[in-house]
């Protein structure tokens, strides 16, 4: 019933487990679509849809945008994020781009260059956005 091994501890946020990984060394060029979680610690040149979790781990790099239920950067992102649920920015990321959530935490010490956009559900409103943003740049 109860185990007696103490190593069991919670895993951090880099040492979740997670179907899909790219490692440190790894450079993808090209368009990525998962149905399951991604964890990024190499280089990523194109875009990533992912039904499930997306993580830019502290070694990671996205160059492009990023569609994902879950997502959360560690590393650098040059690119637009819509997360359809939660999005975190730990203090270690570096982003340029736009980021649209539903729900947003974000540590001191990371770095933003871009709009917080909160998806209020009204996917109209979202798009119209969209699109004023696309046109500033």
């Amino acid at each position: 019933m109860f185990s007696s091994n103490k190593s069991e501890t919670p895993k951090s946020l880099s040492e979740t487990a997670v179907a899909n990984r790219f490692n440190k060394g790894t450079i993808v060029t090209g368009d990525i679509s998962t149905e399951t979680d991604l964890r990024i610690e190499g280089i990523i040149n194109g875009e990533i849809n992912a039904v499930g979790k997306v993580v830019i781990g502290q070694t990671g790099e996205v160059k492009g945008n990023i569609r994902a239920g879950e997502c959360a950067v560690e590393g650098k992102l040059f690119g637009n994020v819509y997360a359809k649920n939660l999005l975190i920015i730990k203090s270690t990321a570096k982003i340029e781009g736009d980021l649209i959530y539903k729900k947003l935490v974000v540590e001191e010490g990371a770095l933003i260059k871009g709009s917080l956009i909160v998806d209020d559900s009204n996917s109209a409103s979202i798009e119209r956005e969209k699109v004023r943003l696309d046109v500033a740049k």
